[in-house]
């Protein structure tokens, strides 16, 4: 908005580059605002101007969305980057531990020689003093839940293969293994050695083809399983896993990826800057026809990679369909 522009022009009046603008937002934003978690519902006509001129109180999301907004009005590319903090240090397991609260949101520049660079307008927050005896016993417990969840819970399709591949790198030892165990046994039987002559010769390999064939199977059931139970949620409704959400978001963007791709060919960039909901109306604005795939294509990606709609079997056939509409409205118009 133009009051959201002059705030800008405002604290970089005194820039003389666009380095030293993207600073004086950062150090505005961090030095005359309060950080909270605690706020309430923002106004949902213009939530960036209530929080830098009404409320001033905000959580990361609000002070990256500001900087955006407030570099985009200076013509600086910049957008909203959202993620997670590296967490703490787990010297049980020699791992990261991140966790919800780790959730955080900052701001990419983009500078034509060093490309995409990081900022953080929010301000540092005090982390909560936590007695040491607690915070080693929690890290300890945190270790071995997560050892029970991966050996026990989450037996993965890496997990067998890595006892597969291990199995066959050390065939010679587990034949050997069995060939002495066979020796201990015909020491200590002493009926039926005549049988145990017998299957000790062929044990070595007898074992080594059970073990392919055990192993085959818990790879055969583990993908089944996994198909069974991704059917399952994609088709009854259930919300999806974490590894199915991460694939349909990927399959998502391949889709808005290849559009964007397709618009590009007949001359329709998409800046860095823009975000996809402005790219469309852009598209819109020199492409009418285009209008309707391009808006139901950026309509369908933003729900599945920034919301939680599901990619079903029908949207993707959607998609596919919005995409041959698309390549056809632009060879004819």
């Amino acid at each position: 908005t133009p009051r959201v522009g002059e705030l800008a022009q405002a604290v970089t009046g005194q820039a003389a580059t666009t380095y030293e603008s993207v600073l004086a937002i950062e150090q505005h934003l961090r030095q005359h605002y309060q950080y909270s978690l605690e706020v309430g519902q923002a106004q949902p006509i213009n939530p960036v101007e209530e929080f830098l001129f009404t409320r001033k109180t905000g959580y990361c999301e609000h002070y990256a969305t500001a900087m955006v907004v407030m570099l985009r009005t200076l013509k600086i590319p910049a957008r909203l980057v959202t993620g997670y903090l590296p967490g703490e240090w787990n010297e049980f397991g020699n791992y990261y531990t991140v966790r919800q609260r780790d959730a955080h949101a900052w701001v990419e520049v983009f500078f034509p020689r060093a490309g995409w660079v990081a900022f953080d307008p929010t301000p540092n927050v005090a982390a909560p003093v936590v007695d040491p005896i607690w915070s080693h016993m929690g890290s300890a417990f945190d270790s071995v839940r997560l050892k029970w969840d991966r050996v026990v819970i989450r037996y993965s399709f890496r997990d067998q293969m890595e006892v597969a591949h291990g199995i066959r790198q050390q065939g010679d030892h587990v034949r050997a293994e069995v060939a002495s165990w066979v020796a201990g046994v015909r020491g200590r039987m002493k009926d039926g050695i005549h049988a145990l002559q017998s299957w000790g010769r062929n044990a070595p390999w007898s074992f080594s083809a059970t073990v392919s064939a055990v192993i085959g199977l818990l790879i055969g059931i583990g993908l089944l399983y996994r198909r069974l139970r991704l059917r399952r949620s994609a088709g009854d409704g259930a919300p999806p896993t974490a590894a199915m959400r991460a694939v349909q978001q990927r399959d998502a963007s391949r889709l808005y990826d290849t559009m964007v791709r397709v618009l590009d060919r007949h001359g329709i960039s998409k800046p860095h800057s823009t975000g996809p909901i402005e790219f469309a109306r852009r598209v819109a604005g020199v492409r009418k026809p285009a209008e309707a795939p391009v808006m139901s294509l950026t309509d369908l990606y933003c729900r599945v990679r920034f919301g939680s709609a599901t990619l079903t079997p029908g949207h993707r056939k959607q998609a596919q369909q919005l995409l041959a509409d698309l390549k056809s409205i632009l060879r004819t118009s």
